[in-house]
């Protein structure tokens, strides 16, 4: 039978096919083992049926061909089956077959062609048919002597019919260069939202001869499927027209959305008809980037071309449908204009852009100042170059004013991985991010998203800036907004800029920020500033300005290593907790599995702590330094609260003064209280002999209160030194030692049971 005109008919919309009667002995039971002659027919005429958009109906020809063979098998024994093959009736719509009778049965199936795999086919030229197999079966038979392969037939004589059907897509794409695809396509790839083909969403044909028609812009792809499918309502079909080589862009696409009662009809050429002239149209509308209609991204060419689809005036949205390979392209970001007022909505889908690379221009990023709405998108080894800009690789900034108007943005599902960022400052607040550079809007939120992969983050320079920030996930925040469920997994190094963290370098001057169940989930985090000052440094953020009452809740380091050797505030969760004047929280937080090294004011936890640490912790933790006022949970503290926490550390002090199993120096400072109470701590410590301390290393000025605090260790006093200052009434109703357990204990001490678990030895936080 003729492949490319079978193709045809074989998936024609009216099959009616004529049987022909046996002319050997054909009683399957009397002629069991004998040779047999068995006929079948095509029928005279079929007609094309049209799928979407093709008005062709052009009439078909269906003939038998050389080496067809018919199998015929017993339905309800496997075994018992023959092979008959053809002997006469080549190039006609009626053959015979001859082959061994089978044993009699109640009914049989007869079978005609085998599709092979559906996933992947192969066609010789651009409108060549004869790849395309005809595969059909008649089930429950009683006669298979005299047969017709058609529905008509099948109902007439008690069976069922199956066909396989044929998906015909019909594309006029552009062959004028720089679209020069005609001879340059090798497959074109089918993927859809729905298993539409043969149960798999994705079907390839690759094109061995693509070499265009010099009359007509039309590419004609064949493809068998094994029949009857229903499309579901809702139903995407992306078409990519994958390239040679030689092509600036590998890949262009097309898009199909289904009508909600589209189905591939069994036994018919189903025609997909699509017009890809213009780079963004679809499913017989053009895209115009609506909310209902948004332009839908596929290849790196679309990508790139989001540039000139941008307006000052309107808000366009814009929805992947693919992953993009972004090599070879020189990325600008998005919005990078004075004004920054292009505003987007733009869903990844739960997409990849891989390979972005962005080194000019403002604001060397994805976005350049994100507006709008961002959301499920990963970047994947991205490489920002950023020079002297505020830069991430999602945003340089997210949201920012301009003349007292917001450019807000909502930023939610987005992943970086794999990514490197290195930012070069040349002034004051340059800022460095592995996601974003800045946080710039009042309002702004930020909700899922991360950092991972072990992305290098790095700031470097000749000449100190203070005010320049550099994190692992956010550089610097200087404006109220909400961060939510986002983790930074990166290594980053400062050798330049003032503050430094594994997950945000700094939240500026009196903002309120909340952060709540975020982390820094490890990586090296070094600062190399070459003097000794308080340019702070923190596992989770290098420093919490003062003023606004910023939060952070249910937040955690684990797995940092941070060496700053001239740091002068480095806490393994916070760098420097804010000035005098601040009232931060931090509340169900904590450290484990860290090392911080630094100069002075080291802490597991905050390298001085303002503001007020609520149910916070610190475990397998080391803290070294080479300078004074180091401790377990916080270097120094003052003006600030310890209410229900706990460090479990190493504190190694050196030669120097000043350090604490819980704190190193604490104090009362100008403003609020110094406050410890229902704290405790069992980590080991070293240092000058003069100021170690089990609980607190040396105060250098009353605190105002330290109460019902334990220290459990069996060699060292309380507190390490006071100098000439009286003590006793400040710090006071508090237990050092190793009798009974450290649960008994805080129990005798009147602890709140509804805060701590005391039912083991070492009180646990509920």
């Amino acid at each position: 039978m003729k492949k490319n005109s079978i193709l045809a008919l074989a998936f024609a919309a009216t099959l009616s096919l004529f049987a022909s009667c046996a002319k050997e002995d054909n009683n399957p039971v009397e002629g069991q083992g004998k040779q047999i002659t068995i006929s079948a027919a095509f029928p005279e005429n079929a007609t094309k049926v049209v799928f979407v958009g093709s008005n062709e109906k052009d009439p078909v020809s269906l003939t038998w061909e050389a080496g067809d063979q018919i199998t015929v098998t017993a339905t309800d024994n496997p075994t018992n089956t023959q092979t008959f093959t053809i002997a006469s009736g080549v190039g006609t719509k009626q053959a015979t077959f001859t082959g061994t009778a089978l044993a009699a049965a109640a009914s049989y199936k007869i079978t005609y062609g085998t599709a092979g795999t559906y996933a992947e086919q192969t066609q010789a030229a651009d409108g060549d048919a004869s790849h395309v197999k005809y595969v059909a079966t008649l089930s429950g038979v009683t006669d298979y002597t005299n047969f017709t392969f058609s529905k008509t037939w099948a109902t007439d004589n008690g069976a069922t019919y199956t066909p396989s059907s044929v998906l015909r897509l019909r594309a006029q794409i552009p062959n004028s260069d720089p679209n020069d695809f005609f001879g340059k396509i090798k497959a074109v790839v089918f993927k859809a939202s729905a298993p539409i083909f043969a149960g798999s969403n994705e079907l390839k044909v690759n094109i061995t001869n693509s070499t265009d028609d010099a009359e007509l812009d039309y590419l004609t792809i064949y493809a068998t499927l094994p029949g009857e499918q229903e499309i579901a309502a809702g139903t995407t079909l992306l078409v990519g027209f994958q390239m040679d080589a030689d092509k600036a862009y590998k890949k262009y696409t097309a898009y199909r959305e289904f009508k909600t009662d589209m189905t591939i009809k069994a036994g018919q050429v189903n025609t997909i008809a699509i017009d890809c002239m213009n780079i963004f149209a679809s499913a017989g509308k053009d895209d115009d980037g609506t909310a209902a209609h948004p332009y839908l991204i596929a290849d790196q060419n679309q990508m790139d071309y989001i540039h000139s689809l941008l307006s000052t005036s309107t808000k366009k949205y814009f929805k992947m449908v693919d992953d993009v390979d972004m090599t070879g392209v020189a990325w600008t970001s998005l919005n990078n204009a004075t004004g920054y007022n292009k505003e987007i909505d733009f869903d990844g889908n739960n997409k990849t852009i891989s390979n972005l690379s962005s080194n000019s221009g403002a604001y060397p990023s994805f976005a350049g100042v994100a507006y709008g709405n961002y959301k499920n998108v990963t970047f994947d080894k991205a490489n920002i170059d950023g020079g002297n800009n505020n830069i991430g690789v999602f945003a340089g900034y997210i949201g920012t004013v301009v003349s007292s108007e917001n450019r807000n943005a909502t930023v939610s599902g987005i992943t970086v991985s794999n990514s490197t960022v290195v930012g070069t400052a040349t002034q004051t607040n340059r800022n460095t991010g592995g996601f974003a550079g800045v946080v710039g809007v009042s309002g702004a939120t930020i909700t899922d998203c991360h950092v991972t992969g072990t992305t290098t983050v790095s700031q470097s320079g000749t000449t100190y800036y203070k005010g320049c920030c550099v994190g692992g996930f956010i550089g610097n925040v200087n404006l109220p907004a909400t961060i939510t469920g986002c983790t930074s997994h990166a290594n980053v190094h400062n050798n330049l800029s003032y503050y430094t963290g594994g997950f945000i370098g700094q939240v500026g001057a009196a903002v309120k920020v909340e952060v709540s169940n975020c982390a820094f989930l490890g990586g090296t985090i070094t600062a190399g500033r070459n003097s000794v000052d308080n340019s702070p440094v923190g596992g989770f953020i290098g420093r919490v300005t003062s003023g606004a009452g910023s939060t952070f809740t249910n937040c955690y380091v684990d797995g940092a290593q941070i060496t700053a050797t001239n740091s002068g505030r480095c806490g393994g969760f916070v760098g420097d907790g804010g000035d005098k004047a601040t009232k931060n929280t931090y509340t169900s937080c904590y450290v484990k599995n860290s090392t911080v090294s630094g100069a002075k004011n080291c802490g597991g936890f905050a390298g001085t702590l303002y503001g007020a640490a609520s149910k916070c912790y610190v475990e397998s933790t080391t803290i070294t330094a080479n300078n004074d006022n180091n401790g377990g949970f916080a270097g120094y503290l003052e003006n600030g609260t310890a209410t229900n926490c706990y460090a479990s550390a190493t504190v190694i002090g050196g030669a120097h003064e000043n350090n604490g199993g819980f704190v190193g120096n604490a104090r009362k400072g100008d403003n609020v209280p110094g406050e410890i109470t229902y704290c405790y701590t069992n980590s080991t410590v070293s240092g000058s002999a003069a100021s170690v301390g089990a609980f607190i290393g040396g105060v250098t000025a009353v605190p105002n209160s330290v109460t019902k605090c334990i220290a459990w260790n069996g060699t060292q006093d309380f507190v390490g030194s006071a100098g000439s200052l009286d003590i006793t009434t400040a710090i006071t109703g508090n237990y050092t030692g190793t009798s009974g357990t450290i649960s008994s204990q805080a129990t005798t001490l009147g602890w709140d049971d509804s805060v701590w678990d005391l039912s083991g030895s070492v009180p646990t936080l509920k």
